[in-house]
This record gives structure tokens, C-alpha cells and sequence, in this order.
């Protein structure tokens, strides 16, 4: 049996989307109950509780893909599934890290241009 592996490759493959889904479930609560009370139109509104639960869960569900992975190379009659479990768990980690320099690179790049648009009127 298989099952270690097995558990390592559905973790591999869902950390960044149940990541991204529970962070927009909080993002949606927090801006709908508004509980602080704040402008929520603006960009940075509950950013620190939504960046807090992504994190904490990728790297939560990372975990559980790595020690499944583990385990499985240790403790499951073939190792193939165990290794597939990594290898998916690399390729995620390295794509959800261009994705987010990418996306502070996009950030950073509209924050110069409004502070040159500033400057010039």
C-alpha cells in the first residue's frame, strides 16, 4: 500500500489553491461583517489576518505534504508515489514563489508610477 505517497500528492497539489481559497473566504468575511470598522476600499484593509491565514496554511499543508512524502519513501511498499509527492511539492514551491515576486514586482511598478505621477503635477 500506497497511502503515504497517495497523501503527498493531494497535499502537493492542493496547498496553493486551498491556501488561496481560505485567504479569499477571510478576505470576503472580513469585508463583509467589517468588524474594525474600516475603509475597505482601500488595498491594505485586514491585510495582516489575510496574509496570516495564507501563509500559516501553505506552509501548514507544505508540511503535510513533506513529512507524507517522508514517510512514504520510508514505509510504503514502493517509494514512486512518495518521490512523485516531492517532486509535485518542488514545482508548486517554485511556482508559487515566481508567482508572488511576480506579483510584488507588478506592485512595486504601479506604486513608482503613481509616486512619478505625483511628482509631475
Amino acid at each position: 500500500m500506497n497511502k503515504f505517497g497517495k497523501i503527498s500528492i493531494v497535499t502537493a497539489g492542493l496547498v496553493l489553491p486551498i491556501s488561496l481559497l481560505i485567504s479569499g473566504l477571510v478576505t470576503w468575511h472580513l469585508k463583509t461583517t467589517n468588524p474594525d470598522n474600516v475603509d475597505i476600499t482601500a488595498g491594505l484593509a485586514y491585510l495582516r489576518p489575510i496574509l496570516v491565514t495564507g501563509y500559516t496554511l501553505f506552509i501548514s499543508i507544505w508540511l503535510v505534504s513533506l513529512v507524507s512524502a517522508v514517510l512514504g519513501l520510508k514505509k510504503d511498499a514502493t517509494a514512486e508515489y512518495a518521490r512523485l509527492g516531492l517532486i509535485m511539492l518542488v514545482l508548486v514551491t517554485i511556482t508559487s514563489l515566481g508567482a508572488g515576486i511576480s506579483a510584488k514586482g507588478a506592485g512595486d511598478a504601479e506604486e513608482a508610477y503613481k509616486n512619478q505621477t505625483q511628482l509631475q503635477e
